[in-house]
This record gives C-alpha cells, sequence and structure tokens, in this order.
C-alpha cells in the first residue's frame, strides 16, 4: 500500500489535550464528505530517574550490572508508549568533528486504561546499555576519538485508534492472510489518531559511566574519551 501520512504542525499551546477535534474532507468531484474524531494525548511525567540527580549513572563503581529503573505516569488519552534511550556523541575525525546520535528503542508497551495515572515502567541493566552500544558502533580508519555527550530519555506515545491499526496489521502467522481492514473514518479509509513525543529529559553521564564507556570491555575499541579526555590504552 502507498498511504499519504498527513501531520497538525501547530505552535506550542494552540491544541487543547482536553478537547475532541473533528476532521472534515470534502471531496470537491462527487460532494462526498468524510469526517472522524480524534482526542489529544496529554503529558506523561518521569519518576525515576529522579529529575533533581544531576547526572545518568548506568554503571556504579561497584557493581557493572545495575538495574537502572526508568518510570514514568502515563498522560491521558494514551494507548501505547515507546521508551527510546538516546546517546549523543561526537566523532572527532580527520576532516572534522561529526555529532552523532545513537537510539535504544525499546519495545511498545500498553497502558491499561486511557484516563491516565498509570505507573509504566522500562528497567535495564547498565551492561546492556554498555552491550548495545559496543554493538552498534564500530571503529573506522579516519577516527581520531569519540567524545560522549548528554543521553536523552524520550517518550513517544500513541492513541487507541492508532495501536488497533497497528495490532490489525501486524505480521500473520495464519493460513488466511486476508485480514479486516480498520478505519476510523467515516465515508473514507485510513487512521485520524494522535500522535504525542515528549521533550527530551536530558543529563550528562556520570563519571563511572564515561570512564565504561572509554574502558570498558564491549566499548573500549571504540575510542571513546575517558572523563579526562584521554582514549584507553
Amino acid at each position: 500500500q502507498q498511504n499519504a501520512i498527513y501531520s497538525l504542525s501547530s505552535p506550542s499551546g494552540t491544541l487543547n489535550s482536553d478537547s475532541e477535534y473533528e476532521l472534515l474532507i470534502t471531496n470537491t468531484t462527487t460532494g462526498v464528505t468524510a469526517s472522524s474524531r480524534t482526542t489529544l494525548i496529554s503529558d506523561a511525567t518521569f519518576t525515576s530517574p529522579a529529575p533533581t540527580s544531576p547526572f545518568f549513572s548506568f554503571v556504579l563503581a561497584s557493581n557493572n550490572e545495575y538495574n537502572y529503573p526508568v518510570r514514568w505516569t502515563s498522560g491521558k488519552n494514551a494507548r501505547l508508549y515507546q521508551l527510546i534511550v538516546r546517546l549523543n556523541y561526537i566523532d572527532s575525525t580527520d576532516n572534522g568533528n561529526i555529532t552523532q546520535q545513537l537510539d535504544w528503542v525499546f519495545p511498545a508497551q500498553k497502558t491499561e486504561g486511557l484516563s491516565g495515572g498509570e505507573f509504566m515502567k522500562n528497567d535495564f541493566l547498565g551492561q546492556g546499555f554498555l552491550q548495545f552500544v559496543g554493538n552498534q558502533l564500530n571503529d573506522y580508519s579516519e577516527l581520531i576519538a569519540r567524545r560522549a555527550l548528554q543521553v536523552d530519555l524520550l517518550l513517544i506515545a500513541g492513541g487507541d485508534d492508532l495501536n488497533t491499526f497497528i495490532e490489525v496489521n501486524k505480521p500473520t502467522t495464519s493460513i488466511v492472510q486476508e485480514r479486516p481492514e480498520f478505519t476510523n473514518i467515516t465515508n473514507g479509509l485510513g487512521i485520524f489518531s494522535s500522535r504525542y513525543s515528549k521533550a527530551p529529559f536530558s543529563k550528562q553521564l556520570a563519571v563511572t559511566t564515561w570512564d565504561s564507556l572509554a574502558c570498558g570491555q564491549y566499548t573500549s575499541h571504540l575510542k571513546f574519551l575517558d572523563h579526562l579526555g584521554d582514549v584507553c590504552q
């Protein structure tokens, strides 16, 4: 299928998460009007790591298998959540500095209801973060050194109808390949739903994590600088 995707670009504050929005499309040739309605997703709130903590410490000095908790409360009208842990870093090369990003994307999870306020979480091992970086990045001939910058925690939320559309269109293991068509457009075919991207929750890495990127068993070959600005030998 070839699908057109339209999104609303709106200045901050002009949309109200407590309101319902209606879409009306009129075919100027036939006069047929297609319509749909959707609610918006309100903001989620991170509860862990604590907003007051100065750094992201994925590795403790005494324990490389530290279980790192990321927890939040759901926003109203959200059915799906997906966490992304984004490492921002700079590659210093023979040709200059290159700003880079690496996204660790976690499986989507569902809320129990749509009223918001549910406690949700993604916990992972600090060792898992280092293993992911080590598996995704590589050394190359032009690379002189890498400097880790901040890490962003991002939440992407999807509405109830968007979740239904994804569920209906998942790969099937059934012998019967024909699938039901899902649409929430009256007199039309498509999905009118809401999606929400929470502003990144960003912090610098703690010294222990910085040095583990530089000298740890999973990433020492990637030329990350330690907290003193040296490449681990």
